[in-house]
């Protein structure tokens, strides 16, 4: 099996992280695992069908899905002939392409979306990155409140940040940070902070070589061990320990396992 995965146009990478495609033949069952991070998917498979454990369904074949903001890990179930592709979203970026009342509403969900509203079929096949590249240039509009300048900071000061401080900094209020946040990524300010902290303790837990898990979780923000085993748990189901050294890995919404 192959999996690729591409930049976005300069342009375009303050809202789009990659396009990706996953091609081949699985002869048995083999499990790939899509990692909570705020991000919007749009997915469109044109191999066999692939089942969600999570969500208890199956991608159909030739279906065109959108995969909201997730608070927990998603295993997912391929074998046969795989063929399918992606969009990967950062947070808050999505509705800079297209127009919803409140993404809180898809949150936590895997929806089938409406095939007039994504790339051509033919021609993203035939052209790939430079016309997917040309169908979101052309789409690219920002709404009157864009929170992606907020998502950069708790990213960069995740173990710092409070929302009352961000309110401040960026001229605004919490109020309003807590309405875009829902309507613009799908969750909470907590809720994002809580997810950014989590990944950046997820990634040192993985590659970690002497640092010890308590040295982690203090320097991910976190209060204690305990505290970062809660959120492991809470997010994936397993304690930081299931994942040291592991082959766990982001798959399609970022590394493939």
């Amino acid at each position: 099996m192959t999996y690729n995965c591409y930049k976005p146009a300069p342009t375009l990478q303050p809202f789009i992280d990659m396009y990706w495609h996953l091609s081949g033949y699985v002869n048995h069952n083999q499990s790939i695992t899509l990692m909570p991070d705020g991000s919007i998917n749009l997915i469109v498979n044109l191999g066999e069908d692939i089942k969600s454990t999570r969500f208890n369904k199956s991608i159909k074949h030739e279906g065109v899905f959108l995969v909201g903001a997730m608070m927990q890990t998603d295993v997912q179930v391929i074998v046969g002939n795989v063929f399918m592709f992606g969009i990967k979203f950062k947070p808050g970026a999505f509705t800079h392409f297209y127009k919803f009342e409140s993404l809180d509403e898809v949150a936590n969900q895997f929806l089938e979306f409406s095939r007039k509203d994504i790339p051509d079929l033919k021609k993203t096949l035939q052209y790939f990155v430079s016309y997917i590249d040309q169908f979101f240039l052309d789409k690219l509009s920002s709404p009157r409140f864009s929170v992606l300048n907020i998502v950069s900071d708790i990213a960069q000061n995740v173990d710092a940040l409070k929302v009352d401080a961000l309110a401040k900094k960026h001229f605004t209020t919490v109020r309003q940070i807590e309405r875009q946040f829902k309507q613009q990524i799908g969750l909470t300010p907590k809720e994002f902070v809580d997810l950014e902290r989590f990944n950046k303790a997820f990634l040192r837990v993985q590659s970690r070589s002497k640092q010890s898990l308590a040295d982690i979780a203090w320097d991910s923000g976190y209060y204690d061990h305990a505290h970062m085993t809660n959120d492991f748990k809470r997010f994936t189901g397993k304690a930081p320990t299931a994942f040291i050294l592991s082959d766990f890995s982001k798959t399609i919404a970022g590394e493939p396992s």
